[in-house]
């Protein structure tokens, strides 16, 4: 199974927390990722700090995304290996049910709930995918490998982040390739400048946001105009966005020089979660009535953050990750 993670080499939160307000309410939290286990990678959901079985029939598999229907019922997306390729996978409430037939390779990056719809994006092949209800929607051709990243909903409107690789001729015979930073809405792309990635997408307010880096730099675009988060010193990536009223939150990491450190951008302004002795990285940003989440990793460990105290999943005897959260007030 691949395991997709980010090696870049290179304020306080709660400082800057003030006016979201105090939880009256419980909060259900879920985080999705994978621990390795025997030097193979395993999905897993945790449930406040619980984990909880996944389906993967034995497999190597891994989880990249977490949903809550209005229902109750828990969705997870990712991967599970098969025989040859890896197969695109979405679990409901713990069941494994596959979402490609094993002839291509194949990952589900994200999942999304709206209403009764349930959206999973990522690749099958070469081509970027859309998987509603577990009907396919390819968003590229395949003429150049594609995958879609991220997934977000507004009314009627479905917004997908990834990124497309192109071959660029620079010369007499002379070819180079980029990956170009992508936002779909409703299947229509529109580029994003650069040779870039886009890995997390969110709608707020009437506007669309998209997180990536160009060339190194962690950016944030707003309806396709990107603002750089970092100055380019060191390698830096945004590999989420979370929109919480007027505020908008960029999750991921940058290299100090030597590892990364992992950090949210709240409203461009960057707050270290870690404090750059060890490897850490932030997979995903999400913000409730009440608090800032962040998840991701730190050293070995599955973490997540709860407006800058960090919450740990593993023990970091072995390599694990939280590539999704998901909270339900209740």
């Amino acid at each position: 199974m691949p395991v997709a993670r980010s090696w870049l080499l290179g304020g306080t939160l709660a400082a800057l927390l003030s006016g979201c307000g105090e939880a009256s309410k419980h909060e259900t939290i879920y985080a999705a990722g994978w621990e390795d286990v025997g030097g193979a990678s395993a999905a897993r959901l945790w449930v406040d700090g619980a984990a909880a079985a996944l389906d993967d029939g034995g497999r190597p598999s891994l989880a990249t995304g977490v949903a809550i229907s209005e229902g109750g019922d828990v969705y997870v997306s990712g991967g599970v290996a098969g025989t040859t390729v890896d197969v695109a996978t979405c679990w409901k409430n713990g069941a494994a049910i596959p979402l490609t037939d094993g002839t291509f390779q194949a990952f589900a990056e994200a999942i999304a709930v709206s209403g009764s719809d349930v959206y999973v994006v990522g690749y099958e092949g070469p081509v970027a995918m859309l998987w509603r209800n577990g009907v396919a929607v390819a968003l590229t051709d395949g003429t150049d490998d594609a995958n879609a990243r991220s997934v977000a909903v507004s009314g009627t409107d479905v917004y997908v982040a990834g990124f497309e690789y192109q071959t660029v001729e620079i010369g007499p015979s002379s070819f180079f390739t980029i990956s170009v930073a992508t936002i779909w809405k409703n299947g229509v792309a529109t580029r994003l400048a650069g040779s870039t990635l886009a890995r997390g997408v969110a709608s707020g307010g009437g506007d669309v946001y998209a997180a990536g880096d160009v060339a190194g730099v962690a950016t944030l675009w707003m309806n396709g105009t990107p603002s750089a988060l970092t100055d380019g010193v060191f390698g830096a990536l945004a590999t989420s966005v979370a929109v919480a009223g007027t505020d908008v939150l960029a999750g991921g990491g940058e290299s100090n020089g030597n590892v990364d450190v992992a950090k949210v951008w709240r409203n461009g302004v960057p707050m270290d979660l870690t404090s750059g002795l060890s490897q850490a990285f932030v997979e995903a940003v999400l913000a409730t009535g009440w608090h800032v989440y962040a998840a991701g990793y730190t050293g070995s460990t599955a973490v997540y953050w709860v407006d800058g105290s960090p919450v740990f999943l593993t023990s970091g005897g072995s390599e694990a990750d939280v590539r999704s959260i998901a909270v339900v007030e209740q």
